[in-house]
């Protein structure tokens, strides 16, 4: 049986995006929680980081995806493309 209108307002593909995202916030509250606690018992500085932030780095500095590559490039690297 085909619907008539548009994809976008059939409610078998909306109905998704109405559930709440409990998942995704008691992540990120979890991974701030152990940032700020990491970072009060050791008294080092710890940066959240997206990776997305991780993949521009690696592009930039041009090696392959390996997960040593990825943890070189994570968070503000200051390395430049082409710089000696």
């Amino acid at each position: 049986m085909r619907r008539s209108g548009s994809p976008a307002s059939d409610p078998l593909i909306l109905a998704p995006t109405k559930q709440p995202l409990k998942n995704a916030c008691a992540k990120n509250v979890t991974r701030f929680a152990v940032c700020d606690a990491i970072s009060a018992r050791t008294r080092f500085p710890v940066s959240r980081v997206s990776g997305e932030r991780t993949k521009w780095n690696r592009t930039r500095a041009g090696p392959p995806k390996t997960h040593a590559n990825d943890a070189a490039c994570v968070g503000s690297t200051g390395w430049v493309a082409g710089a000696v």
